[in-house]
């Protein structure tokens, strides 16, 4: 196999890989790898830091020293459980049972289902829902602990720790091993497994320690996993 110089990876890989790294200081530097890393390095900004004390996010650019804050008063009573996409997770503390997404710029919010009926001892499980549905639905039984899940041309996908990958059903409350199981030698070492849709390509990304990454792409004609 020819050896690929890191210089070439492609520019939609190495912002997935540097958008996974949590120190803003190892994103910068990566940037001294070459020209190319250093242009999509100052394309990625750090992200916001929620101070949970006073309700407040704050970001702060190492290189210029500027800090940013955004005041949210909103979630003075709430629990912030978690983010994505820009959206926060919040559950009031008076009202545990409820849930809503709030954006912390437009200051929208969405209210979703009641977790009254959610079955919050599911370990290896992956609940959802829909606009407008009333109830949370749920899968379970994935033998080990989810690793990773992603919306791939409308329906679910996801993978556990041990490499096996799931096909999600919306319709049918159960998982279906329909992907295979990647290669029994990447679980020789510490790794972290990523599902990743790209160019309307379904990938999964395996992240060995802090030492190497290793890209699969999913053959839907053989239906097998082939490293990239």
């Amino acid at each position: 196999m020819a050896h690929v110089h890191w210089s070439d990876l492609p520019i939609d890989i190495l912002n997935i890989i540097l958008k996974k790294l949590k120190d803003p200081c190892d994103v910068y530097r990566c940037g001294l790898v070459c020209v190319l890393w250093k242009y999509v390095v100052t394309t990625i900004l750090p992200p916001f830091l929620l101070l949970s004390n006073v309700g407040t996010l704050i970001r702060k650019r190492s290189q210029t020293n500027e800090t940013h804050e955004i005041f949210l008063p909103e979630v003075d009573t709430c629990l912030i459980s978690s983010s994505s996409f820009g959206w926060l997770l919040t559950i009031r503390f008076n009202q545990p049972d409820e849930v809503h997404l709030l954006n912390p710029f437009t200051r929208d919010r969405i209210q979703l289902p009641s977790v009254r009926e959610f079955i919050h001892s599911l370990k290896d499980g992956l609940a959802f829902c829909r606009p407008d549905d009333k109830y949370w639905k749920y899968f379970q039984d994935f033998g080990g602990s989810l690793e990773d899940a992603v919306l791939y041309k409308g329906e679910f996908y996801a993978v556990n720790y041990l490499g096996h990958i799931f096909h999600l059903d919306c319709n049918i409350p159960a998982a279906r091993k329909v992907l295979g199981q990647l290669p029994i030698e990447f679980l020789q070492c510490e790794h972290h497994i990523f599902l990743v849709e790209l160019d309307g390509n379904l990938l999964l990304v395996v992240r060995y320690a802090l030492s190497r990454f290793e890209v699969y792409e999913f053959n839907w004609v053989e239906k097998v996993w082939i490293k990239e």
